[in-house]
């Protein structure tokens, strides 16, 4: 059966102009089939009056990881490679329904902030698939098979620079055999862009190009650190930057330009990396705000490119297209929160700076309502929630490094 949304507030627009209008959206199977002027409603259909709720494009979060986020965000002492390596051979100590445990958590955190495309990047990527379409949620894991029969979900080949040249040699020719695109961690730390110039006397960006890494659909996680002979390369290729802001600031990493990489013609945008709490509004706030101190220039990057990074972006970074427009994947969000909007010209200024996770009225991904009015369908957060404190308790504190 069909579902009508009636009297959304859309707004839409770009980084020069904001438009905001009345309209109806119809649903049918996991599509959009109208977006237009109020039209009458039918016998056939679900019908939902929002009454000039705020209607946007869900968020999309290309990069985190369900597995090592509780370790690593409760963990008091500096990150480094071989910590995270530790980290994850822990994981296999811990039982199908512990896994679970964490993942559901994860999966549940991306809902309440309005996701609904997840890249997950922990290992056993079948599971994480399995339990991404369960919720009716888009994504991407780690490659597994090139036969993919999960619904929405996307692979993807995964490598840092702490592994061996053969290693990532390997990884370039199987993406290359398989057509897959790959991730890469990169420039993430001082220290790490200093010890590839010191060992192979080039950077980290033409380390991994002379390797063929970049010669595919590529992400780049991380970026904190790159210059203009870097740009340059990375402009000549298909690829896209990953901004993790949360992480940067917990880890004292430094943060990227994001105005320089936008300028450069390359698509950034948003994941929450470790972030247990899973906050894409606070993604685009630390953003907005830090960008704009970075540079000491009030009108360095818009507020409509921020949404941009955390919606359209996104998405492409993970290997989807969905937007509100007929025939495209129905994933949206509705907002409770209209009258905190005082000047409509400016909006995305004032959605970045006031909203948050408290504001979402109902979330859509694939045409099904996923979320409402606080509750996630066909899930028990409360006991979730008690699982996985227990779970932190009893197993995942004995491993933290302090």
């Amino acid at each position: 059966m069909q579902q009508h949304f009636k009297n959304a507030r859309l707004i839409f627009g770009d980084k020069f102009d904001t438009y905001d209008k009345l309209c109806d959206i119809i649903v049918k199977d996991d599509k959009i089939v109208y977006l237009g002027d109020s039209v009458e409603e039918s016998k056939d259909e679900i019908v939902y009056n929002l009454n000039g709720k705020i209607l946007l494009p869900s968020f999309a979060n290309s990069n985190s990881n369900s597995y090592l986020s509780p370790f690593i965000f409760y963990q008091n002492k500096e990150l480094d490679s071989s910590l995270i390596y530790e980290y994850q051979s822990y994981i296999n100590d811990f039982t199908d329904e512990e896994k679970e445990v964490l993942i559901n958590y994860h999966l549940a955190k991306n809902i309440q902030s309005g996701v609904t495309f997840v890249d997950d990047s922990a290992n056993f990527p079948e599971k994480i698939a399995n339990l991404l379409n369960k919720y009716n949620l888009n994504g991407r894991v780690n490659f597994y098979d090139k036969e993919n029969n999960f619904q929405n979900i996307n692979q993807i080949y995964r490598c840092d620079l702490s592994m061996s040249d053969n290693k990532l040699c390997s990884l370039s020719q199987d993406s290359a055999e398989n057509k897959m695109p790959v991730s890469i961690k990169i420039c993430e730390t001082l220290e790490e862009a200093g010890e590839i110039d010191k060992k192979y006397n080039k950077s980290c960006v033409r380390y991994v190009e002379d390797l063929g890494l970049l010669d595919r659909n590529v992400s780049l996680f991380g970026c904190n650190f790159l210059d203009k002979d870097d740009l340059e390369i990375l402009c000549s290729y298909e690829c896209d930057v990953v901004v993790s802001n949360f992480a940067n600031l917990y880890l004292a990493r430094g943060m990227p330009n994001v105005v320089n990489l936008i300028s450069n013609g390359i698509t950034v945008s948003f994941g929450s990396e470790f972030n247990t709490e899973v906050d894409i509004f606070s993604e685009m706030k630390n953003c907005y705000l830090l960008t704009r101190n970075l540079l000491c220039d009030f009108d360095a990057i818009s507020p409509y490119e921020i949404f941009e990074m955390a919606t359209i972006n996104s998405k492409l970074s993970m290997g989807f297209s969905s937007d509100l427009k007929v025939g495209d994947s129905a994933n949206f969000v509705i907002y409770n929160s209209e009258n905190k909007i005082v000047n409509y010209d400016d909006f995305y200024k004032e959605f970045i700076l006031k909203f948050d996770k408290s504001d979402i009225f109902m979330t859509i991904s694939n045409g099904k309502i996923i979320y409402e009015n606080g509750k996630i369908k066909d899930m028990d957060f409360e006991q979730l929630s008690e699982n996985y404190n227990q779970l932190l308790r009893r197993k995942i504190w004995k491993y933290l490094k302090f």
